[in-house]
């Protein structure tokens, strides 16, 4: 009987046993400690320099987490903040990534009603004449790829874009997921291919790759438009097929970062269940909330995500609350701010509602910072 082993093992053991193998590989590629390196991680108005340790294959990613830029063999100065490749006492896991998942638990009145107002009125205005059409023979699939997916990704994210091998998205696209095309009053704009899988007895349906043409990408207000529509489409069709959750994919870890932002003014919220990697980042003595105002941190504890805030003695309390309002993301466990001054009542009043009612009571810890 000719099946293949991934069809009878269950999708959420399937989930496991690729967790499991990414930390043994990521393991055994940071084994070897004569191959790594310190350098200094920083930027034009950064306040605390950041020692990075690990592979120089890392450091770009580890500067780009926080905003910063590397300089390979600059001395990083004494005492400021460390981020390595491997655990530190009484540091911060810092991950790669995160999914931003939509709960599809309520009717779509109320899912919508969680957008950003510019989400809304986009929505409203531009979703007529869009509709998915299902792909179903492995020719499209391939066209797809080189008319869409692969240029999308290398516009995206560089030459260097990790792409989905053929015969695993055509495995996805027509086997274990489906692959969908968006269609604009006949005209094939974008596309996306994803899959479902089960956990806990709740259905989650991941949207794992999104393309459309270069004449589309490299319109900024056409780009716009395509992706918010594609993603509304691809939410409907969860909820038709009655999956419990909608997984918008992954982002970088950064909270400032315009992919995570896009998604958590869709009513992402924030899940750690997909490991990448991750670093940790021992923070330093002084300056602590300089740095986590410049570069603010998801970190990883305990399965769930917390927010690290720094509010310096230089910034205003009508400052803070404009910057992090807009870092009120749902699926926080809970939100510590380092502050280096007293903070007035008016100021933790808004700073509470912003981030209570992003998930519905995130717990908001005040912690003095130097």
């Amino acid at each position: 009987m000719d099946v293949e082993l991934r069809e009878v093992i269950p999708p959420h053991v399937r989930l496991a046993v690729r967790s499991a193998a990414l930390g043994v590989r990521l393991a055994a590629a940071r084994a070897p400690l004569w191959r790594w390196e310190s350098a200094s991680l920083t930027a034009p108005g950064a306040p605390v320099a950041v020692r990075y340790v690990g592979r120089p294959s890392e450091r770009g990613r580890a500067a780009s987490l926080l905003g910063l830029e590397a300089r390979a063999g600059a001395a990083p100065a004494r005492g400021s903040a460390i981020l390595s490749e491997a655990p530190l006492p009484g540091s911060l896991r810092i991950p790669w990534s995160l999914h931003a998942v939509v709960a599809l638990d309520r009717p779509m009145e109320q899912i919508v009603a969680g957008f950003s107002g510019d989400t809304r009125r986009l929505l409203r205005k531009e979703q007529e004449g869009f509709r998915l059409e299902p792909v179903r023979d492995g020719a499209t699939v391939d066209r797809l790829r080189g008319e869409m997916l692969e240029p999308y990704a290398r516009a995206r994210h560089g030459e260097g874009a990790v792409q989905l091998a053929p015969a695993a998205l055509r495995r996805m696209a027509l086997h274990a997921g489906r692959m969908d095309v968006v269609v604009e009053r006949g005209v094939a704009v974008a596309c996306h291919v994803g899959y479902g899988f089960e956990r806990a007895g709740r259905r989650r349906w991941v949207q794992a790759r999104f393309g459309c043409p270069p004449g589309v990408s490299s319109d900024p207000h056409r780009m716009r438009v395509v992706n918010a529509v594609a993603m509304h489409l691809g939410l409907l069709q969860a909820a038709a097929d009655r999956y419990d959750e909608y997984d918008m994919g992954a982002c970088p870890a950064r909270p400032d970062d315009g992919l995570v932002q896009w998604k958590r003014r869709r009513g992402g919220a924030l899940d750690a269940s997909f490991p990448e990697g991750a670093f940790w980042l021992r923070l330093p003595r002084e300056g602590r909330a300089e740095l986590l105002w410049h570069s603010p941190v998801f970190a990883l504890e305990h399965g769930g995500v917390d927010l690290h805030l720094g509010l310096p003695e230089s910034r205003s309390d009508e400052l803070a609350c404009t910057r992090y309002r807009e870092l009120g993301f749902r699926g926080l466990a809970r939100t510590w701010l380092h502050a280096a001054r007293p903070t007035g009542p008016e100021l933790l009043d808004l700073f509470r509602s912003t981030y209570d009612l992003a998930d519905g009571g995130t717990r908001v810890v005040v912690v003095p910072a130097g």
